[in-house]
């Protein structure tokens, strides 16, 4: 799939984020807690197998898609599982931030500068 997808000139889903250009920590982190879980699980290493093809390709790191697709193959969850979870835990985010901007009389604005390097 990941060479089909290459040879069409696509990028491949799971790898690569617009913002965490060197690697999505999200990833890593779940996916050290689904190895933690589930450690020989075939799916697993199904998993592992096609993180292993796209090191070797050299594609970008894999993102938090990619962990939550293989915690939901291990775990035995139906097809999209992954997207629901993402959307649960970013619904709390959403309705903290909408609780904080009720709190004050207008919308919430940054209150710092990124003055880091440039990202890559």
């Amino acid at each position: 799939m990941i060479g089909e997808r290459l040879r069409g000139g696509e990028r491949v889903p799971g790898f690569g984020h617009s913002v965490y250009r060197s690697g999505d920590g999200r990833a890593a982190l779940l996916m050290d807690l689904v190895r933690a879980a589930a450690p020989g699980h075939d799916r697993l290493a199904a998993a592992e197998a096609v993180l292993a093809e796209a090191a070797r390709l050299r594609l970008p790191a894999p993102n938090v898609d990619f962990s939550l697709a293989a915690l939901g193959a291990v775990a035995g969850l139906v097809p999209g599982a992954g997207e629901a979870v993402f959307a649960v835990a970013r619904t709390a985010g959403w309705l903290a931030h909408a609780l904080e901007e009720y709190g004050r009389r207008g919308p919430l604005r940054p209150r710092a500068v990124y003055v880091g390097p440039e990202p890559a």
